[in-house]
């Protein structure tokens, strides 16, 4: 019996060691499982994070090649507009040297062929289809190259007249007269201010030219970037 106590007591070192040998393993073994799964995660998200970027980035680059687009676009809108406005004013000029019939012909009588005389002045009312309507500005730039401007009513004679060659024109339904808000209220293109009017309602905010009514012997105020016909006016020569 004292040699078995012996031989047990020399035995368990040795089984000590064996078990914390084990758990050494296990506590190195954890840490690599541990450490390839942080090193998975971190490559995972590091992919996924430069897929992210590399989606900004193509982002960016279409934002940016648009708004170059959109530049080039408004570039060439506005050389067109300039070119626009001085094909105009050469074709004035050139209708004034090349072609003075106009002129002589208005020497003999207040208006000129194909307007309309009332009282001190001419008119003309575009009768044109819905695809040839202009906006306010383009407009008055075809009565500036008509040596006229858009109507101003000063009389209520004047507005019934409007109202009449507007009844009896074919094509828009609305035309355009010399009248726009400016300066918190509304103006004549004379200059005057507007003190009696012929609203069908009052005049809607940022609605800031006003057109006449076909049907309705009235105005109405809208965008100035609506098309509509144009009424234009000059000055009758006298007899």
């Amino acid at each position: 019996a004292a040699v078995d106590s012996e031989l047990n007591q020399r035995s368990s070192p040795t089984r000590r060691q064996k078990i914390s040998s084990k758990r050494s393993l296990s506590t190195v073994a954890i840490c690599w499982v541990i450490l390839v799964i942080i090193t998975g995660l971190r490559i995972h998200y590091t992919v996924v994070v430069s897929a992210k970027l590399k989606d900004f980035q193509d982002v960016n680059r279409r934002l940016r090649e648009n708004v170059q687009e959109l530049q080039a676009d408004l570039w060439r809108l506005q050389k067109q507009e300039t070119s626009t406005k001085d094909w105009r004013k050469l074709n004035l000029v050139f209708k004034l040297k090349y072609f003075p019939n106009e002129k002589s012909e208005r020497q003999t009588k207040p208006c000129q062929r194909g307007w309309l005389h009332f009282q001190f002045s001419c008119y003309k009312i575009s009768s044109q289809n819905d695809l040839d309507q202009k906006t306010w500005d383009e407009a008055r730039d075809d009565c500036r190259l008509r040596d006229a401007d858009l109507v101003v009513v000063g009389t209520p004679e004047e507005q019934d007249f409007i109202y009449k060659i507007s009844l009896a024109a074919a094509g828009a339904s609305c035309y355009w007269i010399g009248l726009r808000a400016e300066g918190g209220g509304w103006k004549w293109l004379n200059g005057n201010e507007l003190t009696n009017g012929y609203w069908l309602q009052p005049p809607a905010e940022g609605l800031s030219c006003a057109t006449s009514v076909k049907e309705a012997s009235g105005w109405k105020s809208v965008s100035c970037d609506d098309k509509n016909g144009w009424i234009c006016q000059q000055k009758a020569q006298p007899a």
